[in-house]
């Protein structure tokens, strides 16, 4: 049986080449795709493929229900998302940074306070 619902939308914020990764996949599964990263002509290939470059981390949050997180620290991370905190609120955050687990915990805690849903997540790569 065909499906006929549409694909969700998803936000990537921090397009290092996991990031870029993530969002090609989202793309490539037809997903609308939202992304940013604070040197936005690393999004240029992406926007080539049909991904929307947003101009701030706030647009990136407000386009997507689902907004996946790949930055180099948790301290990035709540540096960007903080002054966001009333824009978590029903969203799904899933965060892919490396950190420890109280990190994790840390962030967890934050985003439910906010209203949103949060994830933490490791990718396993040999660099």
């Amino acid at each position: 049986m065909k499906s006929t619902s549409i694909p969700a939308s998803v936000s990537v914020i921090g397009l290092g080449n996991m990031g870029v990764a993530l969002a090609d996949a989202f793309l490539n599964g037809g997903h609308p795709t939202t992304v940013w990263n604070r040197s936005a002509d690393r999004a240029k290939g992406l926007v080539g493929k049909g991904a929307v470059l947003a101009g701030s981390v706030a647009e990136a949050i407000t386009a997507s229900s689902l907004v996946v997180v790949c930055l180099s620290t948790y301290k990035v991370m709540q540096d960007l998302l903080e002054p966001l905190e009333n824009e978590l609120s029903g969203r799904v955050i899933v965060n892919l940074t490396t950190g420890t687990p109280e990190d994790a915990r840390k962030s967890a805690k934050w985003v439910s306070e906010r209203g949103g849903q949060y994830l933490d997540g490791a990718i396993m790569a040999v660099p």
